[in-house]
Formats: structure tokens, C-alpha cells, sequence
């Protein structure tokens, strides 16, 4: 009797390995897709350039208010990689910048990065049924 019941608590151990190494499995491929696309979109910074500071001599109140600091697009650059790029998005407090995207339609790039291929990551996007030029 003795020796079922180690049977049976091997072949229990046995099945929940499997599920964790399964588990695992899953986990490890899902990350691999992250990396994957956070490395498209770190090749497209290269279209991307910060403004260049100036040094000129300011007063104490010119310095308590931030300037406006646009980054600088190479939007030419960008539409000859994806034709449907309208415009790009940078939040500095979180650590955004990312090209903005709009389709034919709203599913293709919920699963498709900014290059085209395939991704859990998808792009961000505007609604296919609004203005690319941000008017409505």
C-alpha cells in the first residue's frame, strides 16, 4: 500500500514539473518577443535627434521656466521604412518615444511592429477612421 502511494505522489511531481517547465517555456518565449521588439524600436532612434542645448547667458527668470524642446524627425526617413508613419510620440518622464503609425485598419498593427513584422508588441496607432493630420 506503501508503494502506491509513492507512486502516485512521483507520477503528481512528475505532471507539475512538466506544467512548470511548460510554464517556463511559455514565459522565456513571450520575453524573447519583448527583446525582439524593443530592439526594432531602438533602431529607428537612429531617425530621432535630441535638440542641441544652447549655451547663451540667461536671467534668473528665463531659467525658472523650461523651454520647449522639440525633438527633430527624419520623417522622410522613416515613411521610406513604413509608409503609414504620421507622427511620433515622447513622453521624457516616462521614457516614451515611439513612432506613431495609422493602418488600413485598427487590427493589423495590434500584432505587427512599425517594420512589419510580426510581434506580441504591436505599434502605436491612431484609428484608421481619423485624420492622419490630427484635425477631428
Amino acid at each position: 500500500m506503501r508503494k502506491k502511494g509513492n507512486t502516485v505522489l512521483a507520477g503528481l511531481i512528475i505532471c507539475l514539473l512538466l506544467v512548470f517547465l511548460a510554464a517556463a517555456g511559455k514565459l522565456f518565449g513571450a520575453y524573447l518577443k519583448y527583446q525582439k521588439g524593443d530592439v526594432s524600436y531602438e533602431k529607428l532612434q537612429e531617425y530621432v535627434q535630441e535638440p542641441e542645448e544652447e549655451e547663451s547667458p540667461e536671467s534668473e527668470k528665463e531659467k525658472e521656466e523650461p523651454k520647449n524642446r522639440y525633438l527633430e524627425i527624419d520623417f522622410a526617413g522613416l515613411k521610406a521604412v513604413n509608409p503609414d508613419v504620421i507622427a511620433w510620440i515622447q513622453i521624457p518622464a516616462l521614457d516614451i518615444s515611439y513612432p506613431v503609425v495609422q493602418g488600413k485598419d485598427n487590427a493589423y498593427y495590434l500584432h505587427h511592429l512599425f517594420s512589419g513584422e510580426s510581434n506580441i508588441n504591436g505599434s502605436i496607432f491612431v484609428d484608421c477612421h481619423n485624420q492622419p493630420d490630427f484635425t477631428d
